[in-house]
């Protein structure tokens, strides 16, 4: 199982449903992948999670499309995060 992370940064949100630009909160858990903007909460369900060496990858689909994150572990027991989709 995935180890939850939580990481904060910004985040740019443009679909139908939901339009956020600014400040955002990225949890990734054991069975979704989450992003929380201050006001409201965004789901994925992960699809597909693997390591290929300092990286950890998340496949995930939600009603906002696919996401794709990337976890880069690094020397000094830091992590960063990148996740993009369709909408993202």
């Amino acid at each position: 199982m995935p180890k939850p992370r939580i990481f904060g940064g910004n985040a740019r949100i443009k679909s139908h449903a939901l339009t956020y630009e600014g400040p955002a909160t990225l949890y990734t858990l054991a069975k979704g992948v989450y992003i929380y903007t201050g006001s409201r909460w965004v789901k994925w369900e992960i699809e597909r999670n693997w390591e290929q060496g300092m990286v950890e990858h998340y496949k995930c689909e939600g009603k906002l499309g696919e996401l794709s994150v990337l976890v880069q572990k690094n020397p000094k027991a830091s992590f960063d995060a990148l996740a993009t989709g369709e909408e993202i």
